[in-house]
């Protein structure tokens, strides 16, 4: 009963493992020892141009589990909010043959640099430059001119996602920052991400009317969302 009740009161101490982006574990992450792993992440710290390691081992892990399951899937790769391009150079960087496949990928995102008003869902100068913002369209482009295949759709979402001519999505990243806009990114591929794609939504669990609208939207359409312990919601169609 005692030990029962240590274990209930007191906070579990980890005395080795991992720390960090939201997650404290003592498991054992192999992937972290993984070379290509190791390199991904490098890549997205290139895209991040940020001297301090932004710490994201889990969200990088698991964009890189998403995307190489999803790239034996048929259709194309969609990321609505791209910033800097963190998290898709770490992807297309694990995926040695991205160059050679016949996928796209199509980046959504306004581009700007400056914070989200949570009313309008649109950047603002009032609300200043965020660090993991892209700095222009123009660096963003030349963070991915490695890669073949790469389509910049510029503009609030969801009315610039009308300018996407696209059949089918295999893989769906969504790290708008608005609950409103998250669901119209959602609602709108919905039709055209076809079995077995995976959609990683970024802010799921870190922001109530995110994960309350998200939530709603999957009793409308059907699905279920994963809750990981970084705050990603996983949707498996």
């Amino acid at each position: 009963m005692i030990k029962n009740l240590r274990a209930f009161f007191l906070p579990r101490r980890i005395t080795w493992g991992y720390s960090g982006d939201e997650i404290a574990t003592g498991s054992i992450l192999s992937f972290m020892d993984e070379d290509l792993f190791k390199a991904s992440y490098r890549r997205m710290r290139v895209a991040s141009r940020e001297v301090n390691d932004p710490g994201l081992h889990f969200r990088v892990h698991q964009i890189l589990w998403a995307t190489q399951n999803c790239f034996k899937l048929d259709g194309d790769f969609v990321e609505c909010g791209t910033g800097r391009g963190m998290m898709m150079s770490a992807a297309l960087h694990s995926l040695e043959n991205w160059n050679e496949s016949n996928k796209n990928l199509y980046l959504c995102d306004t581009f700007e640099p400056f914070g989200i008003d949570s009313e309008t869902g649109r950047n603002d100068k009032r609300f200043g430059v965020r660090d993991t913002y892209a700095k222009s369209l123009s660096d963003v482009e030349a963070n991915f001119s490695e890669w073949k295949r790469i389509n910049f759709v510029v503009g609030f979402i969801p009315d610039s996602l009308q300018s996407v001519v696209i059949e089918k999505v295999a893989f769906l990243h969504i790290d708008l920052n608005n609950p409103a806009a998250e669901v119209g990114a959602l609602r709108y591929f919905w039709p055209k991400v076809v079995k077995g794609a995976i959609i990683v939504l970024d802010d799921y669990a870190q922001v109530l009317l995110q994960n309350q609208a998200m939530a709603s939207l999957g009793n409308e359409l059907g699905f279920s969302i994963l809750t990981t312990g970084t705050g990603q919601g996983i949707i498996v169609k």
